[in-house]
């Protein structure tokens, strides 16, 4: 049996054919054929297929080209296969994002799978390892104004990378003059995050706060309000301080935005003896020696004054050491006569010092 258009010793039609055969001895044998031509065509095909590892085609379950044939009718058909066996992928990545980010939609430090699809349903899965990194934190410190003359220095805090607005990369700078100050901090993720700073305004230090000289008594104190802090030359620290001889004084003080200043005062001491050597005094009103005063009322803390006449007799007392004696009685009564008077002044001076003095005095008319 052969199949159309195949030919079988040069016959290509069914039937029976004798054929005589001569051999080289040229003796002659027949040969009877009966010949079946089958009109069918035998074909030939091909086609591709991928699979997963994990199936099989037709039994295959390698890569490789499979020939198969298949009966139809009395006909024979050969298909080729080619056959790609696909791996089926399992993996894991570690993957790390900023705080402010996403990875495939996720955006919280877990374990996520993955499916990854294939054209032969041959899927890769995949397993994701998702850090999210902390959020970057830089903290420069609170808007604030300085003091002239002074200098500010920024730090966010300690990270990877650092640019500020001028282009700086260092962890710190220095500034002193007004204006805004910003750093981007970002670390070896590429996470990054700003923060800024204003400097409003540049403070003037006190100054010219002491009067540049001051008549003042020996021991009286001296004092200064409006302040914060405090420091004399004597070593105090209090707004006011004990004038204790000392020519000149110089204070440095803080104002409540915490500036410091310095500035110095002259002391003029005033005459604490002063005590009067009149001895007779003429209240008759026209206006040259009409009060009889003993002291001036200067660096005095305590003070009085009696006066008598000739019989012991009190006529006048004082405790106002700035008020002087007119001659009367009781410094408002009626006019004492002419005659001798003895008077006894106590006083404390502003040092502290306890002094009694006493003599007499002649009223005139």
């Amino acid at each position: 049996t052969i199949y159309f258009p195949q030919s079988y010793w040069t016959h290509s039609t069914t039937g029976i054919f004798r054929d005589t055969l001569v051999n080289y001895l040229g003796c002659d044998s027949i040969r009877v054929l009966k010949l079946t031509v089958n009109n069918c065509i035998k074909t030939l095909s091909s086609f591709t297929k991928q699979i997963c590892s994990f199936s099989s085609f037709w039994n295959h379950n390698t890569t490789g080209n499979y020939d198969s044939i298949f009966k139809v009718g009395n006909c024979d058909s050969i298909v080729t296969l080619h056959l790609i066996v696909d791996k089926y992928i399992k993996d894991s990545i570690n993957i790390s994002i900023c705080f402010d980010s996403s990875y495939k939609g996720h955006s919280t430090s877990q374990i996520y799978f993955d499916t990854i699809k294939s054209t032969t349903s041959c899927d890769t899965i995949r397993r994701i390892n998702l850090t999210v990194k902390p959020k970057l934190t830089p903290k420069l410190i609170n808007d604030k104004s300085i003091c002239i003359g002074d200098t500010l220095q920024l730090y966010p805090g300690k990270f990877d990378f650092y640019l500020w607005n001028n282009g700086g990369k260092a962890s710190k700078i220095i500034v002193k003059n007004v204006g805004n100050y910003w750093v981007k901090v970002s670390d070896s993720n590429t996470c990054s995050a700003i923060d800024s700073f204003t400097l409003i305004s540049l403070d003037t230090l006190p100054k010219d706060f002491l009067p540049t000289s001051l008549n003042m008594c020996l021991g009286e104190q001296f004092t200064l309000n409006g302040y914060k802090n405090y420091t004399w030359s004597t070593g105090e620290t209090t707004p006011t301080i004990n004038l204790n001889g000392l020519n000149s004084y110089w204070l440095k003080v803080t104002n409540s935005k915490g500036c410091v200043g310095s500035d110095t005062m002259k002391i003029i001491y005033l005459n604490t003896q002063n005590i009067s050597t009149a001895n007779a005094f003429s209240p008759n009103g026209d206006g040259i020696n009409d009060e009889f005063k003993p002291l001036d009322g200067v660096c005095i803390i305590s003070y009085k004054l009696n006066v008598y006449n000739r019989w012991g007799q009190l006529v006048y007392t004082s405790q106002n050491a700035n008020k002087a004696w007119n001659g009367t009685l009781n410094g408002n009564g009626k006019p004492l006569p002419i005659d001798v008077y003895f008077y006894i002044l106590d006083y404390i001076s502003t040092i502290g010092e306890s002094i009694k003095k006493s003599g007499s005095i002649t009223l005139l008319r």
